[in-house]
């Protein structure tokens, strides 16, 4: 899918779906989020001590909200969505929220003001060619900072890690609300996002694996680039 194409779709669809995301989150009814993988987000981001953090993707801002509770930090958030980034703006008067796609900021990176030592993006690279957007966010960080990418784990999906690199739909059968609209998203293995990385000119300075506790199944990958 062409950036313009997939950046229209998930628009409309995160719009479509903007009132049960807002209810899913803000209830805890998903639950890997609940288990695992919030925290393991906090964890990577409090462990670097950012001072000012850009979340992109940041849908109604429950990570900016929390980390600005926890931390001595300030944040600014990025959505497509409108519906979702005036869902963050109600919580959060305090935080800046800005609706944008990846598209219009790889054009133009100033469209996000401002220098950053951290940026996130968390279940928020949804696309085949995401190079684009990473080269663009060297151009947001400071000389030191770090940037962070929650995502799926290979190993979550079907047991091996053996997948191939494709689209897949999230239909969103597993959450307890109806009425969600399919989710086109880009799965890679871990050889492609290590590779895909190296062509963006980043360093992987660490990766993390998050495991269900109870489980003991890997959950999401995290990778730290500078």
């Amino acid at each position: 899918m062409k950036a313009s194409s997939i950046n229209e779709r998930l628009k409309q669809i995160w719009n479509t779906n903007a009132g049960h995301w807002v209810k899913a989150v803000r209830s805890g009814q998903i639950q890997s989020r609940k288990d695992t993988t919030n925290r393991a987000i906090l964890d990577a981001v409090l462990s670097l001590e950012p001072v000012h953090i850009l979340d992109m993707g940041c849908g109604e801002g429950w990570l900016v909200r929390k980390l600005v509770e926890i931390s001595k930090c300030t944040a600014v958030g990025v959505d497509i969505s409108s519906e979702l980034i005036e869902a963050a703006r109600l919580s959060d008067r305090s935080s800046t929220y800005l609706v944008l796609d990846y598209e219009t900021i790889t054009n133009n990176p100033a469209s996000v003001e401002g220098q950053f030592d951290l940026i996130i993006f968390n279940y928020s690279l949804f696309d085949e060619d995401i190079i684009p957007i990473l080269t663009a966010c060297k151009r947001l960080l400071t000389v030191d900072g770090n940037l962070l990418i929650q995502t799926v784990h290979p190993l979550s999906m079907d047991g091996n890690n053996e997948c191939e690199n494709g689209w897949r739909e999230e239909n969103f059968n597993s959450f307890p609300s109806q009425g969600w609209q399919p989710m086109p998203w880009y799965y890679r293995t871990f050889d492609s996002w290590t590779d895909t990385i190296e062509q963006t000119g980043y360093g992987i300075v660490e990766y993390r694996e998050s495991v269900n506790a109870l489980s003991g199944k890997p959950v999401s990958l995290i990778f730290q680039l500078a």
